[in-house]
C-alpha cells in the first residue's frame, strides 16, 4: 500500500500543478524503485501462491485450505493491480521501454489466469477478481489482451451487478487515459 501511496501523490502532483513532461521525468527514478519494489513483492507472492498449491498436490492427505488459497490470491491479486498501475505511468513516461511493454503483457496473463482459477470461489471468495480485470483491461492497448479480459468478464460481470456482463467502458477508458497521463 505504500507504493500506491506514492503513485497517488505522482498523479496529484501532475493534475494539479500543471507539470510539464521534464518535471514529470524528474520523478521517474523514485516511480521505477516503487515499481521495483512491487514486482519483487508480486514476485514473493506469486511463488507462496505456488507452493501453496503445490503442496496441496503433492501432499493429498493435507487439504488445501479453501480460506487460505482465497486469501493468496486475493492478496496477489491487488498486487497486480497496483503493479499495473504503476505500469501505465511509467510506459506513459517511457513509450519506447520494451520491458514495460513484457511486463503489461505478462501482468494481463497472471490475471486472466488468477481468474480463471479463482472461478472456483465465485462469488465472494473471488470478488476482488472484478477489480483485476478492470485494472488488466487499463493496463493493455492490445485489442487482442483486452478482448480476452471482457471474455473473462463476462462471468464475473454478472455476480454483483445484474445486467453488467460487460466492462464499463467508459470508465475504464477515463482512468487509461488518466494513467497514461494523455488527460
Amino acid at each position: 500500500m505504500r507504493c500506491l501511496a506514492h503513485l497517488r501523490e505522482f498523479l496529484y502532483l501532475r493534475r494539479n500543478s500543471g507539470s510539464g513532461q521534464e518535471e514529470l521525468l524528474g520523478h521517474a527514478p523514485d516511480l521505477r524503485s516503487h515499481y521495483q519494489q512491487m514486482n519483487d513483492i508480486l514476485t514473493g507472492q506469486r511463488e507462496r501462491l505456488h507452493r501453496l498449491e503445490e503442496s496441496s498436490s503433492t501432499v493429498p492427505e493435507i487439504p488445501l485450505s479453501t480460506s487460505v488459497h482465497c486469501a493468496c490470491q486475493a492478496a496477489y491479486g491487488v498486487g497486480l493491480v497496483i503493479a499495473i498501475v504503476y505500469n501505465c505511468v511509467l510506459s506513459a513516461l517511457f513509450p519506447e521501454d520494451e520491458e514495460l511493454a513484457s511486463d503489461s503483457a505478462a501482468f494481463v496473463a497472471d490475471v486472466l489466469a488468477l481468474a480463471r482459477d479463482a472461478w472456483k470461489y465465485r462469488p465472494l471468495g473471488s470478488s476482488y477478481i472484478a477489480l483485476c480485470l478492470g485494472a488488466a483491461w487499463v493496463g493493455t492497448t492490445s485489442d487482442s489482451l483486452r478482448l480476452a479480459v471482457e471474455r473473462a468478464w463476462e462471468g464475473y460481470g454478472r455476480d454483483f451487478i445484474p445486467g453488467l456482463q460487460k466492462p464499463p467502458f467508459t470508465e475504464l477508458e477515463w482512468t487509461s487515459r488518466q494513467l497514461r497521463l494523455i488527460d
